[in-house]
C-alpha cells in the first residue's frame, strides 16, 4: 500500500512538469543557480545536478536534480523531484515533492503532496492546508492547519494539527510531547503507540491493529518441509500414472513400442529436429486455420491431434530411456523390453524433470526425440 501510494504521490507530483504554452524562464546545466536578492517575475523551470534557487520566483517553480536546494520564496506553487531536497523559503499554494530524503522548514499556504524515503517537517514549518504523505520514516515536527493522511514505515507527529489525522505505519507511530490535534486521530499500527506525556487529543484518539512488516515477511517465508512433501506426492502421482500408462502400452503394443524406441535411439538426433520443428510449428499452423474463414475446424481438429501425440510422448518417453539404459549397460543393439527395464526408464526421466537445468535439458531431449519418431511414423501412416 505504502508503495503504491509513493508512487501515486510522485506521479501527480510530476504532473506539475508540463511546460505550459506561454513563456517562461529555463535554467539547465552543470551549474544552476539563481542568486539571493533577485525577483523573477516568471515561472521557472530549473533543471540540473543541484539547482540553488535563492531568487524569489512570481510565479510557480519546476525543479529537479540530484541536490535542490530552495531558499528563495514562490508566489505560486512548487513542484521538486530529486535525491536530496530541501525547502527553505515560503511556497504561495501546493507543494508536490518527492525525493530520497526531503525537508521541509518554510510556510506553504496550500497543500503538501510529499513521497520520500525520509520526510522531515522542520519545528517552525507551517502548512496552512493539508498534508498527503508517504515515506520510510516521516518526521512532522511543524503545524499543519488542514488534516494529515500519511503512509510510512515509521511515523513521528510533534505538531499542532487542526484537522482530522489518518496515518497508516507498517513499524510505529510515535506521538511527541509538543503534538496537539484539534480533531480526531486515527492511526494503524502493529502496536499501539507510547503516547508521551504533554501530547494533547482533543477528540480522541483510535489504534487499528495491523500486521508488523517482520510478522508479514515470516507469514510469506515457505514452509519447505510441506512444499517437499507435496512435490514429492506430484511426482509419485505423475511416475504412478505414467508407469501404468507405459506397462499397459508394453503389454498391448510391445512390438510397436519396442520398433519406435529403437528406431528413436538409434536416429536420435533427426527425431530431435522433427520434433523440436513440429512442436513449435504445429500450433502457429492451427492459430493461422482458426482466423481463416473456412479453416477453424482444420485447426480445431489439428490442435486436438497435436494435443494427443504430446501425451502419447510422455508415455513413450519412460521406454525410450529404457532402451537407451540398456544400450548403455548390457551392449544390446536391438534390447527387447520388459517391464523392470520399463519401470526403471519411467522413474530416470520423472527424476530428470525434478533436477533443474541439466536435467530439464536432459528429458527435453528425450521427449523431443520421441515425439519427432512418433510424428514421422504417423506421417508414413497416413503417407503424408
Amino acid at each position: 500500500m505504502r508503495k503504491i501510494f509513493s508512487g501515486l504521490l510522485m506521479a501527480v507530483g510530476l504532473l506539475g512538469f508540463a511546460v505550459p504554452s506561454y513563456a517562461a524562464t529555463f535554467v539547465t546545466g552543470e551549474e544552476v543557480t539563481l542568486p539571493k536578492n533577485e525577483v523573477v517575475v516568471d515561472d521557472v523551470y530549473a533543471f540540473g545536478p543541484s539547482p540553488v534557487i535563492a531568487s524569489d520566483i512570481q510565479g510557480d517553480l519546476i525543479t529537479a536534480g540530484g541536490n535542490v536546494m530552495i531558499t528563495g520564496n514562490v508566489s505560486q506553487d512548487v513542484d521538486a523531484a530529486g535525491g536530496t531536497i530541501n525547502i527553505l523559503g515560503s511556497v504561495g499554494d501546493d507543494l508536490r515533492v518527492a525525493g530520497g530524503n526531503v525537508t521541509i522548514h518554510g510556510i506553504v499556504n496550500g497543500d503538501l503532496l510529499v513521497a520520500g524515503g525520509m520526510v522531515q517537517l522542520l519545528p517552525g514549518a507551517v502548512i496552512k492546508g493539508s498534508v498527503y504523505g508517504a515515506g520510510g520514516m516521516v518526521t512532522l515536527d511543524g503545524d499543519v492547519e488542514g488534516g494529515i493522511k500519511l503512509f510510512a514505515g515509521t511515523a513521528n507527529l510533534n505538531g499542532s494539527v487542526l484537522g482530522p489525522v489518518d496515518v497508516t505505519a507498517d513499524e510505529k507511530v510515535n506521538f511527541g510531547k509538543m503534538a496537539k490535534f484539534a480533531q480526531g486521530v486515527t492511526y494503524a499500527s502493529p502496536s499501539v503507540s507510547d503516547e508521551q506525556t504533554g501530547a494533547s487529543f482533543a477528540a480522541g484518539v483510535q489504534h487499528k491493529q495491523i500486521e508488523s512488516r517482520e510478522a508479514a515477511r515470516e507469514a510469506m517465508k515457505p514452509d519447505w518441509g510441506r512444499m517437499f512433501a507435496a512435490g514429492f506426492m506430484w511426482f509419485l502421482v505423475r511416475t504412478g500414472a505414467m508407469l501404468l500408462a507405459a506397462l499397459l502400452a508394453l503389454k498391448f503394443m510391445r512390438r510397436g513400442l519396442e520398433d519406435l524406441t529403437i528406431k528413436t535411439s538409434e536416429n536420435f538426433g533427426s527425431r530431435l529436429l522433427w520434433g523440436f520443428a513440429v512442436l513449435i510449428a504445429a500450433p502457429i499452423a492451427g492459430i493461422v486455420l482458426f482466423v481463416s474463414v473456412f479453416g477453424s475446424l482444420l485447426g480445431a481438429l489439428l490442435f486436438a491431434v497435436y494435443s494427443l501425440l504430446i501425451v502419447v510422448a510422455k508415455i513413450a518417453a519412460g521406454p525410450l530411456v529404457a532402451v537407451l539404459l540398456m544400450k548403455l549397460f548390457k551392449g544390446q543393439k536391438k534390447p527387447a523390453l520388459d517391464w523392470v527395464w520399463v519401470l526403471l526408464g519411467v522413474v530416470v526421466y520423472q527424476l530428470l524433470w525434478a533436477i533443474p537445468v541439466i536435467g530439464w535439458f536432459a528429458a527435453a531431449l528425450v521427449f523431443l526425440a520421441i515425439f519427432g519418431s512418433i510424428v514421422m511414423e504417423a506421417k508414413e501412416r497416413v503417407k503424408i
